[in-house]
C-alpha cells in the first residue's frame, strides 16, 4: 500500500521523468517514518539551482500545471510555490530551515513505492527541519508532535 495518493505519485514519476532533484519532506515524510497522523498536502525540497528550476518547470508544463513568472533562476534562491488544492495539495520549496539540500540529499534515504524510487529527507534531518520551522499556531504543535514522536522512533532504531 502506497503512502502516498494517486495524484501524488503520478506528480512525483513526472519529476523523475525529467531528471529533478528533489527530497520528500513534511508531513509524509513524518507518516513514512512512522508517524500516525494525516496530511493534506505533499512537501519537496527541491535542489535550489536554474539547472534544477528548469526541468522542474517542464515537468509542471507536462503535468499542464500553470505556474505564471516562476523563472528558473527564482530556484536558487527560497521560493515556495503551493500548487492544488488538499488532499492532493504539493509544496514545493527550494530552502526549508535546519537543513542544507545537498547534505540532506546525501543522507537522504531511498524508497521504494508503488515501484517509484524516491528520495526522503533522514530521521535526523527531518527531525532538525521540523524543530527549525517555528511555524505558528496548529502547525506548530503538529510540528511539536512530530517532532516528540519522531525522536522516540529515532531513540527505538538505535
Amino acid at each position: 500500500m502506497s503512502i502516498f495518493s494517486l495524484y501524488h505519485l503520478e506528480f512525483l514519476k513526472a519529476l523523475i521523468q525529467h531528471g529533478v532533484k528533489f527530497l520528500i519532506i513534511g508531513g509524509q515524510a513524518a507518516i513514512y517514518y512512522g508517524v500516525r497522523r494525516n496530511t493534506g498536502d505533499l512537501d519537496i525540497l527541491v535542489e535550489p539551482t536554474r539547472q534544477n528550476g528548469e526541468k522542474l518547470l517542464l515537468a509542471f508544463r507536462e503535468m499542464k500545471l500553470v505556474v505564471e513568472d516562476v523563472k528558473p533562476e527564482e530556484f536558487e534562491q527560497q521560493l515556495f510555490l503551493g500548487l492544488g488544492f488538499e488532499p492532493d495539495a504539493v509544496d514545493i520549496l527550494s530552502i526549508t530551515p535546519g537543513v542544507d539540500f545537498e547534505s540532506a540529499f546525501r543522507q537522504s534515504s531511498v524508497i521504494e513505492d508503488s515501484h517509484v524510487k524516491l528520495h526522503i529527507i533522514s530521521l535526523d534531518d527531518l527531525i532538525k527541519n521540523k524543530e527549525a520551522l517555528n511555524r505558528e499556531g496548529e502547525k506548530n504543535l503538529l510540528d511539536q508532535y512530530d517532532v516528540a514522536v519522531l525522536r522516540k522512533i529515532n531513540q527505538q532504531q538505535k
